[in-house]
């Protein structure tokens, strides 16, 4: 069972402390065992304070959404994400000022989004994407910004931890458009049980921000399937592209379509995790919707267009 008690730090934060202390000259240390303030759990051993470790009530379950009304600063958050499997949805709403957003989660780093108004959206490398509306950019691209406070979710908030961060940023990595981008969403593949847990970063350079973060739970069950020619350059018969015997199987997520039934807004994978999406091109689909169809898909996998063979 956990005691409240009066200890001394080191330093300004449980993070950053060396030790803990039983007394305010710091000379007698305090006890081995288990110290947490906000959120934050190290253990101390021999009179040395060990790597710092998040509670699980700290984290961030899925199917909870954080509404987050930023100062400038640099913002972690872990997130339960569960034991079933899948394509995990998470959906973003960054509503006008520039927030830098990327998830890593089992030794992958993702930064790219599918924005209701505008589509695939994509950064670069393993660098946060900068989404928001242009007129409220505050000369982001290719700025570094120093100082950035770090702070790290307590489960119901952020704590500050002390340490400072500075971020430069890319202008490959800033997708900011004329007008709202509407709901994002990113799709994060989790084929295993574990890990569980994914790690969300989000840069607020300017002065203020604020930004919706719903990571939806693994359904346990796999991406939807459909059965497709291979991709053309076009979209008429001249390939045989509508004459040839369906052959490969294809994945989505159905954003507007049902299970099995593809619908534009859809993202159309190569894997049934949603790890790969389909290469942007033309697909032939037998039976849908009433007789042979082509689906047109977009950088990213996202399904454009869905219109009928031409005779």
């Amino acid at each position: 069972m956990a005691t409240s008690g009066t200890y001394y730090l080191d330093a300004p934060t449980l993070e950053t402390a060396t030790a803990v202390f039983t007394d305010i000259t710091l000379f007698t240390k305090a006890a081995d065992g288990w110290y947490s303030i906000g959120g934050i759990v190290r253990e101390q051993v021999g009179g040395v304070l060990q790597a710092t470790v998040l509670c699980n009530s700290c984290q961030l379950a899925c199917g909870d959404t954080l509404v987050m009304d930023t100062d400038r600063g640099y913002y972690t958050i872990q997130v339960d994400l569960g034991a079933a499997t899948g394509a995990i949805e998470i959906e973003l709403d960054v509503n006008s000022i520039p927030d830098g957003i990327k998830v890593e989660y089992d030794g992958s780093t993702y930064n790219s989004v599918y924005s209701a108004n505008f589509g695939y959206l994509t950064s670069t490398g393993t660098e946060p994407i900068y989404l928001g509306v242009s007129a409220f950019d505050c000369s982001i691209s290719g700025n570094t910004f120093n100082s950035l406070s770090e702070y790290q979710f307590n489960g119901t908030g952020f704590n500050a931890t002390g340490n400072l961060q500075s971020v430069t940023v890319n202008p490959a990595s800033v997708q900011l458009q004329a007008s709202g981008l509407g709901t994002c969403r990113m799709i994060i593949p989790k084929p295993n049980a574990t890990p569980a847990t994914a790690t969300i970063t989000v840069i607020s350079p300017c002065s203020t921000a604020d930004i919706t973060i719903t990571p939806e739970c693994a359904s346990g069950t796999a991406l939807s399937s459909f059965q497709t020619t291979l991709n053309n350059a076009t979209p008429t018969n001249a390939s045989g592209l509508c004459t040839v015997v369906s052959a490969t199987t294809f994945y989505h997520l159905p954003i507007n379509g049902t299970p099995g039934n593809p619908a534009v807004g859809d993202i159309m994978f190569q894997d049934v995790n949603g790890a790969t999406p389909a290469n942007d091109g033309y697909y032939a689909v037998v039976g849908y919707p009433s007789a042979t169809g082509v689906i047109q898909v977009a950088v990213g996998g996202e399904i454009i267009a869905i219109a009928a063979c031409v005779p």
